[in-house]
């Protein structure tokens, strides 16, 4: 895993967002991570992908290095943000590649803004939190279960949960959440846009070609991609054995050759940029 370059700095909008940029000569790609995470999510991709393309990771709105700006937050006021970093950089059109919450912007981006992207792919993304009773009851009830037991505690179950064999992971997952330990408003927003997130009846207006990527150990979300798929136009599901929820970190090798392999014969010659 390679460390990833400094960090610079644009204003879009009423926020400094932070990012890194490889510079690559390629076909412009920009990465987001998923909730409570930053930028670094994507180290284990940094490498692989930025050999063959120009490569962008953000940290969000209220993430990372970026600040947070005016509150609430909203998943198409991210999608603006990542519009906006675009624009700062010059760059016309880009593959966007999303993780959760980063899955969720994405597709706010190519809904609001389909110009702007070339490709898309999803990794373990949802088009709406609550698309069933079981997950819109799961939703209600998980918030007060947080602001019982803390941040902290938390994020400690969660880390154990979603990388319950490697202890390296749940460290690395631990210290980027515990950020919002002292900023649990911060925290309370970012979950109530997730919450509120539902897209399904628009999928049908993004026509760029998509990839959904799901690990094979996280079942919950696997109904949740195969309603991706029926409602997006033009998009292939891949589900990635002995993965769960974090495939990008878990199994990098086979996230970064699917990448690539999707870029190079689903998106065309690259655009001008």
């Amino acid at each position: 895993m390679t460390a990833l370059p400094a960090t610079q700095l644009h204003t879009v909008g009423d926020i400094q967002l932070a990012y890194v940029d490889s510079g690559g000569p390629g076909t412009p790609v920009l990465l987001v991570h998923a909730a409570y995470l930053s930028k670094q999510a994507w180290e284990a991709q940094w490498t692989a992908l930025s050999a063959h393309h120009r490569v962008i990771a953000v940290d969000l709105r209220g993430h990372g290095e970026s600040s947070a700006g005016i509150w609430p937050l909203s998943i198409s006021l991210v999608a603006e943000d990542l519009a906006g970093l675009l624009d700062a950089l010059g760059i016309r059109r880009a593959h966007v590649c999303g993780h959760a919450l980063g899955g969720m912007a994405a597709l706010h981006l190519a809904l609001q803004h389909p110009d702007r992207v070339r490709s898309l792919v999803l990794v373990d993304t949802t088009g709406s939190v609550q698309s069933t009773v079981i997950q819109a009851v799961t939703a209600q009830l998980a918030w007060p279960v947080i602001a019982l037991t803390g941040i902290r505690r938390q994020a400690t179950l969660m880390t154990r949960a979603l990388a319950p064999n490697d202890q390296t992971l749940q460290r690395t997952l631990l210290r980027q959440i515990l950020t919002f330990e002292d900023r649990p408003e911060a925290y309370r927003v970012i979950w109530d846009a997730m919450m509120s997130f539902e897209l399904l009846a628009d999928l049908p207006r993004i026509t760029c070609p998509t990839l959904i990527l799901i690990g094979g150990r996280h079942p919950v979300t696997h109904g949740q991609a195969r309603r991706l798929q029926a409602g997006l136009p033009d998009a292939e599901l891949r589900v990635i054995p002995r993965a769960g929820h974090l495939v990008t970190m878990e199994q990098p090798a086979v996230v970064n050759d699917l990448l690539l392999r999707f870029w190079n014969e689903r998106s065309g010659p690259p655009p001008l940029v």
